[in-house]
């Protein structure tokens, strides 16, 4: 079970419960007593939940922050640097796809940010609520059925919707990124709308902070090498980098100082 995965358990079962001990929460989990302990320190960290003697505690302040809120907060600044190096990539005038998933806002908050004029085609409905900013921009949301775990539109007719689109880039969020499985994913739903948006780009990106590489998923999407760059934070270690690169995977690390 990936961290991602933990985090959004833990707050549930928390929810439900009130407050728990590390070693049920273990238990639950199925991992060990000690990964507990980090995740939850983290989860503190955070917000997401409050350590208490023994355990941890559902945090009350989070009564009605949805699952999607929660999974932003988690690398939130990693992610922010690395959709700068969009700029080299995306340009004026072109047409862009974008998917579901968290650090498909921060992108979204850069496009409005650094550009003027885009045609822009998503199944991610938070993406559409910050792009609408810009009224230069020319956004198309496709049909489907509401997800509002992702608050995303999903389904065959989304991906059916998508493929009447051909765009220059198809900028593409991944959840999980191994040598051994390429691109994988615990989001069920999203795995078709992902493989319609890079069937028709010219070009596509892959998107992933640091804690996306070396982990596999439930779901198997797609292989890395569709991707014509994954761009990443300047927190991935060097050996994960060109262990990527010298398989022909062209990883490109945020610079530190982005702006």
């Amino acid at each position: 079970m990936l961290q991602e995965e933990r985090f959004i358990k833990i707050t549930g079962h928390l929810k439900e419960e009130g407050s728990d001990n590390y070693a049920n929460m273990a238990k639950l989990l199925g991992v060990s007593e000690g990964t507990v302990r980090k995740d939850l320190a983290e989860m503190d960290k955070r917000g997401l939940v409050k350590l208490v003697r023994g355990g941890a505690a559902y945090a009350k302040n989070n009564l009605t922050r949805s699952q999607l809120d929660k999974r932003s907060m988690i690398n939130r600044e990693e992610k922010k640097q690395l959709v700068q190096e969009l700029k080299y990539f995306v340009k004026n005038g072109q047409a862009i796809a974008i998917n579901g998933g968290t650090t498909s806002i921060e992108a979204a908050k850069f496009l409005v940010k650094n550009y003027s004029e885009l045609a822009i085609v998503t199944n991610n409905l938070t993406v559409v609520d910050i792009l609408k900013s810009k009224k230069s921009f020319q956004i198309v949301v496709t049909g489907g059925i509401y997800y509002d775990r992702e608050n995303t539109v999903i389904g065959k007719q989304c991906e059916d919707g998508i493929k009447n689109y051909n765009t220059d880039v198809a900028l593409i969020a991944l959840n999980s990124i191994s040598l051994e499985k390429g691109v994988t994913d615990f989001r069920i739903e999203e795995t078709g709308i992902i493989n319609a948006m890079i069937q028709n780009t010219q070009r596509a990106i892959g998107l992933a902070d640091h804690s996306k590489f070396d982990r596999i998923a439930c779901m198997n999407v797609c292989g890395l090498e569709i991707f014509s760059e994954v761009l990443t934070d300047s927190k991935i270690k060097d050996e994960v980098l060109y262990k990527y690169k010298n398989q022909g995977i062209n990883v490109i690390k945020a610079r530190e100082m982005a702006e």
